[in-house]
């Protein structure tokens, strides 16, 4: 991977990974029913692309995440955000080093990867 590709590829998906803390698994994504499309392209503006709604599966990430606001995306994004979690899938595999949890995962990738991407995290560095 470049760093042209970190950064503007799958550098955002990654800094929502570390914003979330946690990676969410394909299970916690749900396409919007008519009502919330509706509801969607008022707010957002129409998409030609499905759109998911993120409910994580774990009830306490699920109770620190409803505190904020409801967090959709579309397809192309959520495909993003699975490429972020792959990258630091890959970062932890090529350490060599046993992880216990994923906020293992992402302190170890955060303290690799610029600041920029971790900033304003629990996972920051500096």
């Amino acid at each position: 991977m470049d760093i042209f590709d970190l950064f503007f590829r799958t550098g955002p998906a990654i800094k929502v990974i570390f914003k979330l803390g946690f990676m969410p698994g394909e299970n916690e994504f749900y396409e919007l029913t008519c009502q919330q499309y509706q509801d969607y392209f008022e707010t957002f503006g129409h998409t030609d692309e499905k759109v998911f709604i993120l409910l994580p599966e774990d009830k306490d990430k699920y109770k620190e995440f409803a505190a904020g606001d409801t967090f959709c995306m579309t397809e192309s994004e959520k495909d993003s955000l699975k490429d972020g979690i792959a990258v630091i899938e890959k970062y932890c595999q090529e350490s060599g080093k046993q992880f216990n949890s994923v906020h293992e995962k992402l302190s170890y990738v955060a303290s690799r990867l610029p600041d920029a991407f971790s900033k304003g995290t629990p996972f920051a560095t500096h």
